[in-house]
């Protein structure tokens, strides 16, 4: 692959669309405490099977989808959905069995969970899954697939009783046909261990890993990308274990097939050297993890523009850095870029949103209650004014954030000699 093409989503056989799920997590350095988001594939989208299935229909019509897909790469969110919207009333006036249906209904479903629109992707996907159930059997792949994409929903609000048995039938009907389903077979392996890591069910969620990968070096040899998505997974299980120094062998791994199968700019490689990057934060290491967050945000920045979803998370992320640096000013304005991405995108409100207005409060909280040389008393309270000014005009309808200042002013108050 040409290492200037900046092909988006693609991952092997089985990873065709591959999904970032960002979580966030606490962490505090520096007496510091913020939100940093994780980068890690959970679902993979466009299985092998689907494919097939959708080359039997009309030829026009993948094309305009391909150009949808486009938009949806660029997070310009509103004009996919008025596509996709498009696309599945075109796929409704077909044949009940015509496979474009169940496909844009995926498609337009995991754009509603993108943004935060769970129970409209959650319609949706269930619609898809009763398609296919009905068309093709319980037990066909594509099933597999929609119990996955309505695990991933699930998890990602939490409903944890709900994904485990939807992830035990997909690894039940997989393991009828292992041998023609590897590599779904580890995705589904996959997402099952991110459940696990969710449940704080560590030593199983290794273990399911460990065997995804045994499926996928037998089927795909040691240098194929799928290998990479799982050992950024298995990394990400190790770090809330303090097994940083293997977290970082895998990460490293990871970005090495990545540079290899995928070329020098690609996302998939932007989320392989985040997710190093914060390793090294965890450890410290601030000199090792700058130079990667600026690095995975340049190839974003160019593969899928500056207003992407995925640059302002890792804006975010190298923010927080700066942050355990005491570089307040420079952290500030990427956590601003970061928010204004966040509410263009998504809307003012949602977990994503607020993570990061949490973040930008913390950080002008603390720059102005820490010390400058040239900085008196009475100039330190005329900047706690403005910085207040300001937290108030970006944050009238937070209210949480706005606690949180007050708490953290209160703190230093009682503590100040």
């Amino acid at each position: 692959m040409n290492t200037g093409d900046c092909e988006v989503g693609k991952v092997g056989v089985a990873l065709l669309f591959v999904h970032f799920l960002m979580v966030a997590e606490e962490i505090s350095m520096s007496s510091h405490k913020r939100k940093r988001l994780t980068l890690l594939v959970f679902t993979a989208f466009g299985w092998s099977s689907w494919q097939a299935e959708i080359n039997l229909a009309q030829e026009n019509w993948p094309k305009e989808t391909d150009a949808t897909d486009q938009l949806r790469q660029q997070s310009r969110f509103s004009e996919t959905e008025k596509s996709y919207l498009v696309a599945l009333a075109e796929a409704q006036r077909s044949a009940p069995t015509d496979p474009r249906l169940a496909f844009t209904q995926d498609k337009l479903a995991a754009l509603y969970h993108a943004c935060g629109r769970f129970s409209e992707a959650e319609s949706l996907y269930q619609q898809s899954l009763l398609f296919w159930e009905r068309t093709r059997g319980a037990d066909h792949l594509n099933v597999v697939a929609s119990l996955n994409n309505l695990a991933q929903l699930y998890t990602d609000q939490g409903r944890y009783a709900e994904v485990e048995p939807l992830l035990q039938r997909a690894v039940s009907i997989q393991d009828k046909q292992v041998e023609t389903d590897s590599s779904n077979m580890a995705a589904t392996l996959n997402n099952l261990a991110m459940l696990r890591r969710a449940q704080g069910r560590y030593t199983e969620a290794e273990l399911l890993l460990r065997r995804a990968l045994f499926i996928e070096k037998k089927a795909l040899g040691e240098e194929h990308p799928n290998l990479a998505v799982l050992m950024n997974s298995l990394a990400w299980i190790y770090r809330p274990l303090g097994r940083l120094s293997e977290a970082e062998t895998l990460h490293r791994r990871a970005i090495a097939i990545m540079e290899k199968s995928l070329g020098t700019e690609h996302p998939d490689l932007a989320m392989a050297l985040n997710n190093l990057a914060s390793v090294y934060q965890d450890q410290h290491c601030y000199v090792e993890a700058e130079p990667l967050y600026r690095r995975a945000l340049a190839i974003d920045e160019k593969c899928l523009g500056p207003d992407h979803l995925d640059v302002g998370s890792i804006a975010n992320n190298l923010a927080t850095l700066l942050m355990d640096q005491n570089k307040y000013d420079q952290a500030e304005s990427l956590y601003l870029r970061s928010l204004k991405l966040r509410e263009k995108t998504l809307g003012p409100v949602g977990p994503d949103v607020a993570n990061v207005l949490e973040n930008l409060g913390n950080c002008i909280s603390y720059n102005i209650a820490t010390p400058k040389e040239s900085r008196f008393i009475a100039a330190r309270s005329r900047s706690a004014r403005q910085a207040w000014d300001r937290i108030t005009l970006i944050w009238l309808t937070h209210s949480t954030a706005i606690l949180s200042f007050y708490e953290r002013q209160n703190e230093r108050g009682r503590h100040r000699p």
